[in-house]
Parts: structure tokens; sequence; C-alpha cells
């Protein structure tokens, strides 16, 4: 599913792999078929357990060392289990190199034309963040002769252009989508092409295709058509819209978690042009205290930068900034680079490397000469000690 322009690009990126359900087992031979093993790992992929698939079907690779034909199949089955375990994964690192692994599986049957094979290895290439050739993957499905993977195909090409700003391309797209059911997938492209038509600001036609019948019958997607008719609420009327955010955010069942942050970082944006400010900095504080792995990261640090327009949202803002990389008063400034990696949990280490970085633009914008000096001394730490950090690069610059 993607999500508005409430959501930053870099957020979308892994969005398209949430389209693909597990596809049907390519046709094996008797003995394969029959494979212990093999019939593990496609028991794990149908109870959406991937990761449970890989060693099986490992295995089975193993035992099926002289049969071509049988490895071809199970190379095919093991590289969707990668991709779909590549998911899972919490580090990116560790979900780059599950596609890495995925795309060795799946060259051979995929430079054959095979189609699920073709499919699985854009699926990879989204893993490995390399969307352009994501998307020429999923072009050479265009005629697929499975209608399913034809039509997930499409709309995941649909969501990387996106994903890259090109909702036109997008829009072109999914007006070849061709299906008369109302089953997820089809209710998936209705969602997106609602996506696209509010990027494009044609929110008479956004709001037509949202209002229709049927209403999805999957949860997810009935969530995600709640935050779209609120993102058109937010359109006209942001204070009518802070209800409709604030429900999803408070959803007592599960809400896909991209989508509770995404509509808790669009609730703040509503509260702070509704004249909310300090309500709008701490639901923004709340999400990144509470989630500091959240794909929105950088989305809300900017936010609570930008929006800190008095002394004293300035100071709750810096004073949060210090907490979470750990430094006790604003004159403190971290050790000299050089040091070596620093030691930070996994879990905190990307909001911390964000903190270091807005808390140096908080103090540049002071503009005098011991505030410059902590700014470039904190971007230089981070630089030094942090290079894996998305920010990294900047911070050197």
């Amino acid at each position: 599913m993607h999500y508005t322009a409430a959501v930053p690009r870099s957020a979308v990126l892994f969005l398209a792999l949430a389209l693909c359900p597990p596809l049907l087992p390519a046709q094996a031979d008797t003995d394969l078929r029959e494979n212990a093993s093999f019939r593990k790992g496609l028991a794990a992929l149908a109870d959406h357990l991937p990761d449970l698939a890989v060693a099986p079907l490992e295995t089975a690779l193993r035992e099926f060392a002289d049969n071509a034909a049988a490895r071809n199949t199970i190379q095919i089955k093991l590289g969707e289990a990668l991709v779909r375990a590549g998911r899972l994964e919490k580090d990116a690192a560790a979900s780059h190199d599950r596609g890495t692994l995925a795309l060795e599986h799946l060259e051979r049957a995929a430079e054959s034309g095979h189609e699920q094979a073709l499919f699985w290895s854009a699926q990879a290439r989204i893993l490995r963040a390399e969307l352009g050739q994501a998307a020429t993957l999923f072009a050479h499905l265009e005629k697929a002769r499975d209608s399913e993977l034809r039509n997930r195909s499409l709309l995941s090409r649909a969501h990387i252009l996106v994903a890259l700003g090109e909702p036109a391309r997008a829009s072109a797209l999914l007006s070849t989508f061709q299906s008369t059911d109302q089953s997820p997938l089809s209710q998936e492209a209705r969602l997106l092409r609602a996506t696209v038509l509010i990027a494009q600001d044609k929110l008479s036609e956004a709001g037509d295709l949202l209002a229709g019948d049927p209403e999805p019958s999957d949860r997810p997607q009935q969530l995600h058509m709640r935050y779209l008719r609120a993102q058109l609420i937010a359109r006209n009327d942001k204070e009518k819209a802070i209800p409709s955010f604030r429900a999803i955010v408070e959803d007592p069942n599960p809400v896909p978690s991209l989508l509770r942050h995404s509509a808790r970082v669009s609730l703040a944006g509503c509260l702070h042009q509704t004249g909310k400010s300090e309500d709008a900095i701490e639901t923004l504080i709340t999400l990144l205290d509470t989630h500091p792995r959240t794909a929105l990261l950088e989305a809300a640090f900017h936010r609570l930068l930008d929006w800190s327009s008095t002394e004293s949202l300035k100071k709750r803002v810096e004073n949060q900034l210090l907490s979470w990389v750990s430094f006790s008063a604003p004159g403190d400034t971290p050790p000299e680079p050089g040091g070596g990696e620093i030691i930070v949990s996994p879990a905190t280490a990307t909001r911390t490397g964000f903190a270091l970085y807005y808390h140096a633009l908080s103090l540049a914008r002071k503009n005098d000469t011991e505030s410059n000096k902590q700014a470039e001394s904190l971007l230089a730490w981070l630089g030094a000690n942090m290079p894996r950090h998305p920010f990294c690069s900047r911070a050197l610059l």
C-alpha cells in the first residue's frame, strides 16, 4: 500500500512488496512434490512464515543436486522465500543481503524468461533499493500469461513510479489495470489510483473513487481507505480531519505500523496548522520516542525543527534532541571525531544519528561562533562514527 504525500518517498521504497501474497507453486515432478523438505518449505510459505521456509528448501536443493529441472523449481521457491523473509527484516542491511541471495537463486530462471522468477527478481531488487531495475523487470511481465501475476506486476510498478515522484506515469499505467472482480488486488488498484489522484490535486475524482462501493473486506485496506478519506478532508478543513487521523492513531486493534505512523504525522500536521503547535510537537515526540526505527524518522525530525517557532518550543525540542543523543546539557559535545564506530543500541542508532544532525542544524541557526563550532563538532562526529547512517554524507558536506 502507498500512503499519500504525508509519507516521504523514502518510506515508500518497500511498499510494493506488500502487494505480493504467495503465488501458487510451480509444477514439479512427482519426486519433488513428494519430497518432505520441499513440502515443508511450501507449507511454511503458505502459512506466511517465509523465514522458516528457507532451511527446508535449501535442504531440498541439496537432495536434488543431480536433477536440474527440480533444482530450478526449488530455486524459484527459495528465491521467493528469501524475498518474503527479507521484508520481515528490521535491519536494512539484512534485508539487502536477503535480496542479494534471492537474486543468485533466481538468476538462471529469470534469464530464461520464467515469469515467477522475473517477478521475484523484481521484488528482490526492491529489497536492494534498486527501483529502476525492479521497474524494468516488472515491465517484462506486462503480457504475462498469468493474469494475477500480470496485475501484481503492474501494481508494483505503479507503486515504484509513485515512489520515484512520477504520479502521471503511474496513473497512465493504472488505467491499463484489467480486473472486474472486487478482489484485494482490485481494491489495491483502487486505493493506489485514489492516492495518485490526491497527489495530483484531483480531489473530486479521488473522492468519487473512495466513495464508491463496495468497501474493502480486507482490514488493512479498510484502514488505508479511512486514511485517504482523512487526507481528502484535510485538504479542505484541517480541524475536521483531526478526529479521523486520531481514530487511526488510537485504534485499539492492530494497524499496519506505517499506516499508524503516517496518520500520526498527518495528525501532527493538522494540529500545527490549526494553531496547536505544542500538541503537534508532542505528537511527533511520542512517535519518535516509542518507535525509534519508524520509516518516518526524517519526516518527523524535519517537522520538529521547522515547527519550533517560539522560545519555549525551541527549548522543548532541543532538550528532547539532547535526550535522544544522551547529552546532558546544550553545551555538551560528543567525543572528538575519528575515535572509531560509535557503540549504540541497534534499536536507536538511526534515531541517534538524526537527533545529532538536527541538533547541529538547531545550533547552526543561532549563527554565532560558539554554536557554529558545536554544530561542526556534532556533524564531524556523526560522519566519522556513524558511516552507515542515511545522513552521514549530509553531515560531511
